[in-house]
């Protein structure tokens, strides 16, 4: 039997980069503002085309700096279990989870 070995490898979107005007995409789930972090270059160009943005992939500490400077405090991850939902956590849990998918 082969095991599926997937690497999870985190991605922003983000539209106007380094400009003032600069947005990060976004969405609502369950009242909380949650980053959108797709966890595979495929999953980030496919919601980059329907969102506008640029996928650029990311380090956690790149994450909870954008964070940070855009006041949101959860990161919603896309396609984690193979899903096209968001799984959402806290920007602080963000390492350990990543770690241990």
């Amino acid at each position: 039997m082969v095991d599926d070995i997937y690497t999870v490898r985190p991605y922003i979107l983000r539209k106007d980069v380094y400009t003032e005007r600069e947005k990060v995409a976004v969405a609502t789930v369950d009242g909380v503002q949650s980053l959108i972090v797709p966890i595979s270059e495929e999953i980030a160009r496919s919601v980059a085309g329907v969102t506008g943005t640029e996928a650029q992939p990311a380090t956690v500490e790149e994450i909870e700096l954008l964070c940070a400077t855009h006041g949101i405090c959860a990161v919603g991850l896309f396609g984690l279990d193979d899903g096209d939902g968001l799984d959402v956590f806290a920007v602080e849990t963000l390492a350990m989870v990543l770690e241990e998918s």
